[in-house]
């Protein structure tokens, strides 16, 4: 009997589940799970509030959006070129025979202004 039908689907819980990521920057949304055999089993992530999935198996909605399994038993949630609409509460969906979810808030912080209009500036100069 293998090991996935020996214990239930269950998410790793020592990942954050709350995230702060700057606007235009990229961000994993970490989702990882144990005894999951994604043969078999359809994993999903969806934006809280959204009328439509963000990514079902391997079909995704975004271009911006992609799936990293860099990590065993990974189903994170990468998003690059983060905007303040993509701020809210993400939601890592194992589909089998109980649903299973867990829930990411992401906050977008706007561009630092100093930022946007002031060059790298080494020397600042006083004349009186």
């Amino acid at each position: 009997m293998s090991r996935q039908k020996l214990f239930a689907p269950c998410f790793n819980a020592s990942f954050p589940t709350s995230l702060t990521v700057e606007e235009g920057k990229n961000v994993i949304l970490p989702c990882v799970v144990h005894n999951v055999d994604f043969n078999n089993t359809v994993m999903s992530w969806w934006k809280e509030r959204a009328l439509r999935e963000i990514a079902v198996g391997d079909n995704i909605s975004d271009r911006r959006f992609s799936i990293d399994k860099s990590i065993r038993g990974g189903w994170s949630l990468r998003i690059t070129n983060v905007s303040l609409l993509d701020s809210g509460v993400y939601i890592c969906q194992i589909n089998s025979k109980q649903l299973r979810e867990k829930f990411i808030y992401l906050s977008v912080t706007g561009k630092n202004i100093h930022q946007l209009f002031i060059p790298n500036v080494t020397k600042v100069f006083h004349t009186f």
